[in-house]
C-alpha cells in the first residue's frame, strides 16, 4: 500500500510537471508570435511574465534574447544592452555566447558606449576559447572607430580581414574627405580668411580677409604715428575680435562639414552596405 502510494505521488508530479511545461511553452510562443507581428513592447510583457514563471529556467536564454530583441528594434539600447547580457549569463554553449557578446559589442556601438564595446572585445580576445574568431574582433573593432568618427583607425582594423577590403577603401575615401581642422585653423592664423574658404564658405572667408586688412592697417598706422591709445584700442576691440573670429570659424565651418560627411556616410552604409554592421 506504502509503495502504491509513492507511485502515485510520483505519477502525478511527473503530470503536473509536463503540465508546467507545457504552460510555459504556450506561453513562448505567445510572446514570440506578438514579437513576429512587431508588437513589441507587449511582447516584452509576455517574455517577462515567462522569465517570472520558469523557475526551471527552460526559456531563460531565449527569453532574455528576445527581449534584447525588441528593445534594440525599438532603438531602445541601454535596455537591449541590459538584456543582452543576461542572455550571456544564460547561454547554452560556446558558440550562442560568442554571439551574444559579438550582438553586446553591436549594441554598444549604436549606444556610443565605445569604452564598453572595447572591453568585451577584449574580453572575446583574451578568451582561449574563441581564439579563432581573430578576424571577427578586428571587423567590429574596424566599426567601432567607424562610428567614433576615426576613418583611417577603422581601415587599419578592416585591413585585417580580406572580406572587409571595399570597406576599408571606403574609409580611406571618407578620410581624404575630411576637413584637417587644425591645418584650417593654422591656415587661418597666417592667412585670415583661408580656412573658412577652404570649407568652402568662401563669402565668409573673404569678408573676414577684409576686415582684418582694414584693422590691421590702422592698427599699424596709429602704432606707426605715435598715437599709442588709439593703435590699443584699434586692435584690442577690433582687430583681435575678427582675427580671433575668423580661426574659430574655420574650426566650426571644419567641424560642421566632417559632422556632415560623417552622417552621409552612415546614411550609405546603413541603406548601401551588404555585409555585417551594427
Amino acid at each position: 500500500m506504502k509503495r502504491t502510494g509513492i507511485i502515485f505521488l510520483l505519477c502525478a508530479f511527473s503530470l503536473f510537471a509536463q503540465d508546467a511545461k507545457d504552460l510555459l511553452r504556450r506561453q513562448y510562443d505567445y510572446a514570440r508570435a506578438l514579437q513576429t507581428e512587431g508588437k513589441i513592447f507587449d511582447a516584452v510583457t509576455e517574455y517577462e511574465r515567462l522569465i517570472c514563471f520558469d523557475t526551471l529556467r527552460l526559456y531563460a536564454f531565449d527569453a532574455n534574447k528576445n527581449i534584447a530583441d525588441c528593445y534594440r528594434r525599438a532603438a531602445q539600447f541601454k535596455n537591449a544592452i541590459r538584456y543582452t547580457g543576461q542572455s550571456i549569463v544564460c547561454a547554452k554553449n560556446q558558440k550562442t555566447m560568442y554571439e551574444q557578446k559579438t550582438e553586446l559589442v553591436k549594441l554598444h556601438i549604436l549606444n556610443r558606449s565605445f569604452a564598453s564595446a572595447a572591453n568585451v572585445l577584449h574580453e572575446i580576445e583574451q578568451d582561449p576559447t574563441f581564439t579563432n574568431h581573430s578576424k571577427e574582433i578586428h571587423y567590429w573593432r574596424g566599426w567601432m572607430s567607424l562610428f567614433q568618427d576615426d576613418w583611417e583607425m577603422a581601415a587599419r582594423e578592416f585591413a585585417f580581414v580580406d572580406s572587409a577590403a571595399a570597406l576599408g577603401q571606403f574609409c580611406l575615401q571618407m578620410q581624404e574627405k575630411r576637413c584637417p581642422v587644425t591645418t584650417l585653423k593654422i591656415f587661418s592664423a597666417i592667412i585670415p580668411g583661408s580656412g573658412q574658404m577652404l570649407t568652402g564658405h568662401v563669402w565668409s572667408g573673404l569678408l573676414s580677409l577684409g576686415w582684418n586688412v582694414l584693422w590691421g592697417y590702422l592698427t599699424f598706422d596709429a602704432a606707426l604715428a605715435n598715437r599709442a591709445g588709439d593703435a590699443l584700442l584699434i586692435g584690442d576691440l577690433l582687430w583681435l575680435r575678427f582675427y580671433t573670429g575668423n580661426i574659430e570659424n574655420a574650426e566650426k565651418f571644419a567641424v560642421e562639414k566632417n559632422t556632415l560627411l560623417f552622417q552621409d556616410a552612415l546614411r550609405y552604409l546603413q541603406d548601401e552596405f551588404k555585409g555585417a554592421k551594427p
